[in-house]
């Protein structure tokens, strides 16, 4: 089994959460039978960390607190909009010595998909994505204009939700076929 490290601001680290983290997150979740029925830790430690990498590549607002820890989370100069997560001081920051929860729940939401996907990538864009008509003898395949289909973690609209409001750039995660 792969050894997960997440420990926060580490230079070793490849998961934004525990596998014991997750096992609590999914306790209190409904139709998460992928994790806590399907999942050993072998697939659960596999997917957390490659949820992390697929978080790990969005440009977030901020910045890194440190220069050599592994991930892009904990970051510094993040305001907090609502208050939630943040410090007593206004403008509000999130903390910069913790991983957010809204990015940890991320890491979950992601993790399960991955697990319920099998062999499949479901972070890919499919072969079958914005196809307007297909005719199998002889093959023909009319595809509309650009797909209005999402890709990555856009299909998923709850992920988005919980880390748009951090991505630099207006919080856009749309991906289109070209």
């Amino acid at each position: 089994m792969p050894a997960i490290v997440a420990t926060v601001g580490s230079a070793s680290a490849n998961s934004f959460a525990t596998i014991a983290e997750a096992d609590t997150y999914f306790d209190g979740v409904l139709n998460a039978g992928a994790w806590i029925d399907e999942g050993d830790d072998d697939q659960k430690a596999r997917a957390l960390m490659e949820a992390t990498r697929q978080l790990s590549v969005i440009p977030w607002v901020g910045a890194r607190v440190d220069d050599t820890q592994a991930l892009p989370w904990p970051r510094v100069n993040v305001e907090d909009g609502d208050g939630q997560f943040a410090l007593i001081d206004w403008p509000a920051y999130l903390d910069q010595d913790v991983i957010p929860p809204f990015i940890k729940e991320a890491t979950y939401r992601i993790a399960i998909e991955l697990l319920r996907s099998g062999t499949v990538d479901p972070f890919a864009i499919h072969d079958d994505t914005g196809i307007k008509r297909k005719k199998t003898g002889p093959i023909e395949t009319e595809y509309f204009g650009e797909s209005s289909l999402p890709g990555g973690i856009a299909q998923y609209p709850y992920i988005v939700a919980l880390v748009a409001p951090y991505i630099d750039g207006a919080g856009t995660l749309r991906i289109v076929r070209t």
